[in-house]
């Protein structure tokens, strides 16, 4: 009993994960009342924050039922199942804390951490709030964030690719017999030193370039053992040419099969073309090669605690604002099939769809090209759907676009994963760095934490693309490097 730990619970934490009540062990778990205050007042909120105060909220309540000699009750210290302890500490209203501290719940949680701690006990408090945590730090208070559901920090995340170095002569070789053994590999630091690397994982792309001669190079991907070719580097869906390594890489994982891979996870900074390939390669398979009956696109910042209920219209025109990347990508797609030199400016006289007397000369390439892309959804190719309304549903033989995914929780993101079945490939999209939700960081949103739990499962091929591989323009790339975060 002496070596187990006392956690006190922040109310953030319950929020994000209801049962982080059973989540530390056999140790000793507190609840200050003003937590049971403030899930009470979460509990009729829509969403995610008001489903999971609710989940927290008949937990507590079968803890309360089975409340008996042998498990004790939540006053005294109720036993969990994982042979912890659950308290609800209701004392401590008189231990003082600095007098310019407002009063404020977050303030009741620290008055509780610091009146057991001045008892004797060994307190952790455990807060996702930062500003929460230096208070604690100043009361000399031990303070964590909830690491369940967490991924590493940005520099430790799996990015899915590395550059490595080998002779000319292995290039050679691999051109002619389509592999090369992973231990034939060199790796360098940026002052040229020889180093020692982590091993190539499963799926990873390599850049593998020659040691005696930089002209040579190859891209390949591990297939555990050796380094193979990329499936078809000659692959330009819908007319769309990968502009660099990132792309080719990208392209070569979504041109796989469902069986092959059916989960990709692609992370980098806007204007690297994640959803612009992605789109091409599901038009490509959905249209042309007949892969998958239809292209089903959702994005993360339709969440699934928003309700769109007050909006007028039907669903798809409830969510129209949200299709406005898609039909942006779907222009730069169609304008790259095109001749642009000899259609920019030239009129169309297709006259027969309206009858030969009906003056045709306002109708210009732009506008046909925005018929084209009309048609799309028309005729079903493209769907897309609020994410609320994924849950119960099984979507199978469908190209699937998870968009802006950083925005979702890793119980979002694994509820959507759920719902696809046999035939169906999921892709997910998404910076990082540009996360809208309150509740989420680098480290708790869905997308990394998809990335670190999926790094060389044998369902998944992922990438990371690099700030230099942005093409939307030089001034993207500036901004993107002068103005980061």
């Amino acid at each position: 009993m002496a070596n187990k730990k006392t956690y006190v619970l922040d109310t953030n934490v319950i929020l994000h994960n209801p049962h982080s009540l059973l989540s530390f062990e056999d140790n000793n778990i507190i609840l200050p009342d003003v937590v049971i205050d403030e899930l009470d007042k979460h509990k009729r909120d829509n969403g995610e924050i008001g489903a999971n105060a609710r989940q927290a909220s008949r937990m507590l309540d079968t803890f309360m039922t089975d409340t008996n000699e042998k498990n004790g009750d939540l006053l005294s210290g109720y036993q969990l199942p994982n042979s912890g302890t659950l308290r609800v500490e209701m004392n401590c209203i008189n231990t003082e804390m600095p007098s310019t501290w407002k009063e404020t719940a977050d303030l009741r949680i620290l008055r509780v951490c610091k009146g057991l701690k001045d008892k004797g006990e060994d307190i952790i408090l455990v807060s996702n709030d930062c500003f929460v945590r230096i208070k604690a730090s100043i009361l000399g208070i031990e303070a964590q964030d909830y690491k369940t559901e967490r991924a590493p920090s940005p520099e430790d995340l799996y990015t899915g690719r590395r550059i490595a170095y080998t002779t000319s002569e292995n290039i050679d070789r691999f051109y002619l017999e389509k592999k090369l053994n992973k231990n034939e590999l060199k790796y360098y630091t940026e002052d040229g030193t020889e180093t020692e690397s982590f091993p190539l994982t499963l799926h990873e792309y390599v850049l593998i370039k020659a040691n005696d001669n930089l002209s040579k190079s190859l891209i390949g991907v591990c297939d555990g053992e050796n380094i193979v070719p990329l499936v078809d580097e000659k692959y330009n869906p819908f007319g769309i040419i990968p502009k660099n390594v990132g792309q080719k890489c990208i392209i070569d994982a979504l041109k796989r099969s469902s069986d092959e891979a059916p989960l990709v996870i692609v992370k980098g900074p806007a204007g690297t073309g994640k959803t612009l390939v992605t789109l091409a390669v599901g038009l490509q398979e959905v249209i042309e090669e007949g892969t998958y009956k239809r292209i089903l696109y959702l994005r993360g910042n339709t969440k699934l605690d928003e309700d769109i209920g007050f909006l007028p219209g039907t669903e798809t025109e409830k969510l129209d604002w949200a299709l406005r990347p898609v039909r942006d990508n779907l222009e730069v797609i169609f304008a790259s099939g095109s001749d642009e030199k000899n259609s920019s400016k030239k009129k169309t006289r297709k006259m027969n769809a309206y009858g030969s007397d009906y003056d045709k000369d306002f109708l210009t390439d732009e506008l046909m090209q925005t018929d084209k892309i009309n048609e799309l959804f028309e005729r079903g190719y493209i769907n897309i759907e609020a994410v609320a309304h994924m849950r119960g549903r099984s979507v199978a033989n469908t190209f699937v676009i998870i968009d802006e995914a950083q925005n979702l929780t890793p119980k979002q993101i694994r509820t959507l994963l759920s719902r696809c079945s046999k035939d169906t490939k999921i892709v997910l999209l998404g910076d990082p760095y540009q996360i809208d939700h309150p509740y989420l960081d680098y480290r708790t949103n869905g997308l990394c934490y998809a990335a670190d739990r999926m790094a060389g499962s044998d369902t998944t091929y992922q990438l990371s693309m690099l700030e230099d591989e942005c093409e939307r323009s030089e001034l993207s790339l500036e901004i993107s490097k002068r103005m980061s975060e």
